[in-house]
C-alpha cells in the first residue's frame, strides 16, 4: 500500500461542524473559559472538531475518548449501570471536570450498536455540557 502525505491544504475549516465548533470556542474566549469533552459515541470527534479551528488552542483543554464502559468508571468515576443515559452523561460531564482543569465539559454517550440500526432505540444518545460552579 502507498500513503498520501497530509498537508495543511488537505483540511477544511468550512461547514456547518466547524462554524459550531468556532462560535462555540468564542463564546469561551469571551468568557475567558476552556473545555474539556468525554466522548463515547464520537469518541474524539467533538474535541478534534474544536481543535481545528485555528487561533482558539488556548480555550481547549483536551477530551477523554471513553468509548468503553468500562474506561468511563476508570477514567472518569462513572457509577451509573447503563452507560447509554442521561445520567450517565452528566456523571461523565462531572468527571470530567474532577479529572482535569478544564472549566467547562461537553459529554456524550450513546449506543451505536454492534446491532441493526432498525434494532437502535430512540433517543439513545445523550449530551451535557456542565459549567464548574466554582468558574462563576
Amino acid at each position: 500500500g502507498s500513503c498520501t502525505e497530509a498537508t495543511y491544504d488537505l483540511y477544511s475549516y468550512e461547514g456547518e461542524i466547524n462554524e459550531a465548533a468556532k462560535e462555540f470556542l468564542q463564546n469561551l474566549k469571551e468568557r475567558h473559559l476552556n473545555v474539556a469533552t468525554a466522548e463515547s459515541l464520537t469518541s474524539g470527534m467533538i474535541v478534534s472538531s474544536l481543535v481545528n479551528v485555528p487561533f482558539y488552542g488556548a480555550y481547549v483543554y483536551g477530551g477523554f475518548a471513553t468509548y468503553d464502559s468500562d474506561e468511563k468508571r476508570v477514567f472518569l468515576g462513572v457509577r451509573v449501570g447503563n452507560v447509554y443515559t442521561r445520567e450517565c452523561a452528566l456523571e461523565m460531564a462531572a468527571g470530567t471536570l474532577v479529572h482535569s482543569r478544564a472549566l467547562v465539559s461537553v459529554a456524550v454517550t450513546g449506543e451505536a450498536g454492534p446491532v441493526k440500526r432498525e434494532h437502535l432505540e430512540k433517543n439513545n444518545r445523550c449530551v451535557t455540557i456542565k459549567l464548574d460552579s466554582a468558574s462563576g
